[in-house]
């Protein structure tokens, strides 16, 4: 792998099922972190887009695209999380550019697919287009609006009781 930051392959170490882990800086979520020009990036997308010779578009872009880890996902016996060492590997062969939709259908023990699975809220009501509210901001996410509805009326009564 050619350079693709001052001493990036430096902070690569080759591990026996193929995955290259970083070595270097390491985010609290488990991700690694190179310095390019002194602005930090996340190493596997370095790693790809220096492999592939392309730059990707950053959060927010219309063409934004998320570096998957197949590795992770091959991976039956990683629980995943923090601790996940194929967050660390920046493999190219290990990487592949899908969507925020398809790495989230990718990956099986992540809250985000499980919530995305759920047909009913943690109250028992089924998400349906009428009773569901897709949350647009960081994170998206649905919302029950039988189960919003209620927790203002009691919100209401509340406030009204103090008074």
């Amino acid at each position: 792998m050619p350079m693709v930051a001052r001493g990036f392959n430096h902070y690569i170490k080759k591990s026996t099922n193929g995955c290259w882990h970083w070595t270097g800086m390491i985010s609290t979520i488990g991700y690694g972190y190179a310095s390019v020009n002194r602005s930090p990036k996340l190493a596997h997308r370095l790693a790809y887009e220096q492999h592939h010779g392309i730059t990707l578009e950053p959060r927010g872009h219309p063409d934004h695209r998320q570096v998957d880890h197949l590795c992770h996902n091959r991976s039956k016996s990683c629980p995943g999380g923090p601790e996940c060492l194929h967050r660390r590997c920046v493999n190219p062969a290990h990487l592949a550019l899908v969507t925020a939709a398809e790495n989230t259908e990718a990956s099986a023990r992540t809250p985000a697919h499980q919530n995305r699975h759920k047909t009913h809220c943690k109250n028992g009501h089924e998400f349906t287009p009428e009773n569901t509210r897709i949350r647009n901001r960081p994170g998206g996410g649905r919302q029950c609006k039988r189960c919003q509805a209620i927790n203002c009326t009691r919100r209401r009564r509340e406030l009204r009781a103090d008074t």
